[in-house]
């Protein structure tokens, strides 16, 4: 999994419930916009169906925004393992792992 979608800006305009010019520095990303929508349109979503996103009506609203619930796999199983320094590498290109594998004795 690559931290890239998770810098994409979003901007909402909402009258009389956010203030013009608010600045909410949370981590979103476009999987939270399902959950999001659908609570704001009052939708109810498939129970069956696996959502990877979670709602961001609190934190839109300026309220303290409920931790992601934890569960499912974070690694994807065929993708090598990869590890950057995001303050140096944005683009993720360069990986910071030893050129080995260390083994257990």
């Amino acid at each position: 999994m690559y931290e890239g979608c998770i810098r994409t800006l979003m901007v909402i305009r909402w009258p009389d419930r956010i203030a013009a010019g608010v600045v909410r520095n949370v981590p979103w990303m476009f999987a939270d916009f399902l959950p999001t929508a659908a609570s704001l349109s009052q939708a109810e979503l498939l129970a069956d169906v696996p959502i990877d996103g979670r709602c961001i009506v609190p934190t839109l609203l300026g309220k303290e925004q409920p931790e992601l619930a934890e569960g499912g796999d974070a690694l994807e199983p065929d993708e090598p393992l990869l590890l950057v320094d995001l303050a140096q590498d944005v683009g993720e290109q360069h990986s910071t792992m030893l050129p080995h594998r260390i083994q257990k004795s």
